[in-house]
């Protein structure tokens, strides 16, 4: 079997998927890698710039984050005005990075696949040290779009990411919870195994909760909102056998409760590459009360398995 990957050289190459991994190591598919003491004192020795993308409410962003960030002072910034900055000492740095990969076997010719995620590193004397990472749920155009843009340069390309790409999670309740795990675990020397199944006690909390469940987390290909009747048989399919309390929330509602600090549980499902990570977070203090690790091919989105596996985990 022959493999042929190709690299853009504007990111990372890691052959790794994950949704939120906490770590020195972002290859972390065989085992969890630990911080070290020296490691942590060098990031609490920096200023952490948070770069945000165009459309962003930065005021909203602002004032929402730096509630999630205790670790680092931490300044928020465009893409434009980052690149402009004089450095003179390591900073810190949460921004959007990734890979295009290009696969080609004899039994299924040449596939395509693009991960772009957000990432916290350090730039020290032109080296990065990374800390953690958050895979950024893409829409299916972005592996065209992305190579159509470097095409043009690298410039154009990170613009795209900056302004026009589409990412189901890039919201502000979703990075609040992102941003609050991470601080979390590097504040207390923790780390975070993103390959890990994972039930703790508190999901039997869905006994008596609503679950909200991110809309993207539905199969985005075979969601149909604008036909009701299409859209409720696909749901019944899908969540037909879920005996308790759910509602289905959009990105913008998200916000809305995560702003409003209303505690609740919710579901999201990222697939990244041929792998999709299924997590339930509390929004009180940002855990992660249950996580799979799935292999999933070209599938994307929860499935009735998916669901009924969860079903299992509270009988």
């Amino acid at each position: 079997m022959k493999t042929i990957f190709t690299l853009v050289s504007l990111f990372l190459f890691l052959q790794i998927f994950s949704q939120i991994n906490v770590g020195p190591e972002l290859n972390v598919k065989l085992k969890e890698n630990i911080f070290t003491s020296e490691q942590l004192d060098i990031l609490k020795d920096t200023k952490t710039y948070f770069i945000y993308r165009k459309n962003d409410d930065i005021d909203i962003f602002e004032k929402t984050l730096n509630k999630s960030w205790s670790i680092t002072d931490i300044e928020f910034i465009s893409y434009e005005k980052f690149n402009s900055l004089e450095i003179n000492k390591p900073i810190s740095v949460f921004r959007i990075e990734g890979l295009i990969k290009s696969r080609t076997t004899k039994m299924s010719g040449t596939s395509q696949s693009t991960q772009i995620y957000l990432t916290l590193s350090i730039d020290s004397d032109g080296e990065k040290r990374y800390y953690a990472r958050v895979d950024l749920y893409h829409d299916i155009y972005a592996y065209a779009k992305l190579s159509e843009k470097y095409a043009e340069g690298e410039s154009k390309a990170m613009d795209y990411l900056y302004n026009e790409a589409i990412f189901y999670n890039w919201n502000v309740g979703y990075l609040k919870n992102a941003l609050k795990l991470i601080n979390d675990k590097l504040t207390n020397s923790q780390t975070r195994w993103i390959y890990e199944n994972k039930t703790t006690n508190q999901v039997d909390r869905l006994k008596n909760e609503t679950l909200y469940i991110l809309d993207y987390t539905i199969n985005m290909q075979l969601m149909d909102k604008s036909n009701a009747k299409r859209f409720e048989k696909f749901e019944n399919k899908i969540l037909g056998n879920y005996p308790y309390e759910y509602k289905i929330i959009t990105s913008k509602e998200m916000d809305d409760l995560v702003l409003s600090n209303k505690p609740f549980l919710y579901l999201t499902c990222i697939k990244t590459g041929s792998n999709k990570f299924i997590t339930i977070t509390d929004n009180s203090n940002s855990q992660i009360i249950y996580s799979k690790y799935i292999v999933t091919g070209m599938i994307p989105g929860m499935n009735k398995g998916n669901f009924d596996t969860l079903i299992k985990e509270l009988k």
